[in-house]
Formats: structure tokens, C-alpha cells, sequence
């Protein structure tokens, strides 16, 4: 991900992750999805660059697939659904952010690594 905030212009490939969630000028979201395959899979790869561009401000939030499972003890739950529950709380700092978001029935054993990564302009 390169970020040129002069330009206020990001550009991004997801290489197998989780889809990102870019919540642009608080009026509009940005999904970064899946445009190549895993890097590391295969020899060569064909990589299709995204962009996006915002006005004002932007909030991105990249996970790994560990947050989506501590959330549905395991099982997938909708791109939809995790963008409710980080619009609602998108404000608070990412370490509350995953408190909020995992439930408190979730097994206190992870089975994968969960980590939230987010990215504000000022």
C-alpha cells in the first residue's frame, strides 16, 4: 500500500488477505478486495493495482482472517456485518476496537493470530 497523502491518493494490491475496509471522507467505503493470488503460491503472478482517491480524510482498517474467526467462533461472517460493527466504533483506538468486536462467549484459546491494523490521515 502506498499512500500519498499530497495527492490524497492510495494505491494497493491484496495478495490473498482478508478484504480491507477504507471508510473515505465518512461518506462512503472503500473495499480492498482479493486482485492477485497469495504471494508466495507461484512462480509468477499477474498483480492488478487498485487506487483509490479521497478529499478529505480516509480510515482503513486491515485485519487478518484470526478477527473474522474469534468472531463467529470459527466460521465466516459478512463483509457487511464487520462494517457495522467497525463503523459504529471506528473512533476508538484498535486494541478497544477488537475488544468491542469479539464477543465475550469467544473461546479465550485463539486457534489463529488476530490483529487490526488502522490507518488515519489527519
Amino acid at each position: 500500500m502506498v499512500i500519498d497523502t499530497e495527492q490524497k491518493l492510495i494505491e494497493y494490491v491484496n495478495a490473498g488477505h482478508p478484504t480491507g475496509i477504507a471508510f473515505v471522507d465518512d461518506h462512503s467505503i472503500e473495499l480492498l478486495q482479493q486482485s492477485c493470488e497469495a504471494i508466495g503460491l507461484f512462480n509468477r503472478i499477474k498483480v492488478n493495482k487498485h487506487t483509490i482517491r479521497y478529499k478529505k480524510d480516509i480510515n482503513i482498517f486491515l485485519y487478518t482472517d484470526g478477527l473474522t474467526d474469534a468472531m463467529e467462533h470459527g466460521s465466516e461472517i459478512s463483509i457487511d456485518h464487520l462494517i457495522r460493527l467497525i463503523n459504529n466504533e471506528k473512533n476508538l483506538e484498535p486494541t478497544a476496537l477488537i475488544k468491542n468486536i469479539i464477543p465475550v462467549t469467544a473461546p479465550s484459546i485463539q486457534k489463529d493470530d488476530i490483529c487490526l491494523v488502522q490507518i488515519k490521515s489527519k
